[in-house]
């Protein structure tokens, strides 16, 4: 093509530049010019590619292709995906941006093409790979799973051959923990997101299961208002071991035999902490207890995990007892 025609400060951009660079007219559908890059990698001379139609290298059809040069003319597209075919037959993958030139008062299509194949190949590769680490997770959460409610069984059946009071609240409560994180893999199994997960998806569903592992659940009404919001599986994990032990010490503690009483527990996202009531209208949580001061391996266990999460828990004794934990939705 004759540098007349052009700018010559363009027509030496064309020629010098290592993409490949290809001059369109976009009514008849045929290759005006192709500078030396491109030649290069369609493996064509120059002559053979000027006057060439687009669709000898551009797979799609020649209606569709001409559809697509509309709208790269109109300017309502500059980027498209293609699939060409090089002079040996060998197809490769290309990103081609065009954009419209008037030359003459004639508009051509300016359109430069990068290979993409290498990089096409590479994301199809990679999700591959996530797929097969997608099912990889769902089974080891699912054995994570059974290999859980297996322990819990053999608790359960050690429980049922003790006498000792005291033996067999230790067992229950261990019962009872290994359940609740056993829920939480649950949950994994079922969900698309192995590094999220609902936090009321989880807590409704933990917190009812406690309840009525108790034989006064059916005496005890439970409220559960929980917003939600993601956590991380770990952090919803030890938030699970909190709210299941503050739980197990309502039911055990908080009401006498056969009364009926009420449990509610809410959640709301505050800025950017996560805020959990846990009440009840029991008896009241006794002045001795002190989530700073723990005795016993159940309030140990609630503040360990509490600095784990940088939670703050906070006691109001009025009317039963309300347990309110504070913690960062996200770690910084």
């Amino acid at each position: 093509m004759n540098p007349s025609g052009l700018e010559k400060q363009f027509y030496d951009f064309f020629e010098r530049n290592t993409s490949v660079m290809l001059l369109i007219n976009p009514e008849i559908g045929k290759i005006l010019d192709a500078n030396p890059s491109a030649q290069q990698f369609y493996g064509f001379t120059r002559n053979q590619l000027i006057g060439m139609p687009i669709s000898q290298l551009n797979l799609l059809s020649p209606e569709k292709i001409l559809e697509e040069m509309k709208l790269a003319v109109s300017e309502k597209r500059n980027y498209f995906r293609f699939q060409h075919r090089l002079s040996n037959g060998e197809i490769r993958n290309v990103e081609v941006h065009s954009t419209p030139l008037i030359s003459n008062q004639e508009t051509l299509l300016f359109s430069i093409i990068h290979d993409v194949t290498d990089r096409t190949l590479a994301e199809a590769k990679v999700a591959t790979l996530l797929d097969e680490k997608e099912i990889l997770l769902r089974e080891v959460h699912h054995r994570i799973k059974n290999n859980m409610s297996m322990i819990y069984s053999l608790l359960e059946l050690q429980i049922d051959s003790i006498k000792h009071p005291s033996a067999i609240s230790a067992l229950t409560d261990a019962a009872s923990r290994v359940q609740s994180m056993a829920m939480l893999y649950d949950k994994l199994y079922l969900t698309q997101d192995y590094d999220q997960i609902s936090v009321s998806q989880y807590l409704n569903s933990l917190t009812s299961e406690i309840v009525s592992n108790f034989p006064n659940s059916e005496f005890i009404s439970l409220e559960l208002d929980i917003d939600d919001a993601d956590l991380d599986v770990k952090r919803l994990q030890y938030l699970g071991i909190i709210v299941n032990e503050i739980l197990t010490n309502i039911m055990k503690y908080a009401f006498e035999k056969h009364q009926e009483g009420n449990i509610s527990i809410s959640g709301r996202i505050l800025n950017t902490d996560y805020l959990m009531s846990i009440k009840d209208n029991g008896k009241g949580m006794p002045e001795s207890i002190d989530f700073e001061n723990p005795s016993g391996f159940g309030l140990s266990l609630i503040q360990f995990l509490s600095k784990r999460l940088n939670a703050i828990l906070s006691i109001e004794r009025k009317n039963g007892t309300e347990i309110h934990i504070r913690l960062p939705i996200k770690i910084s």
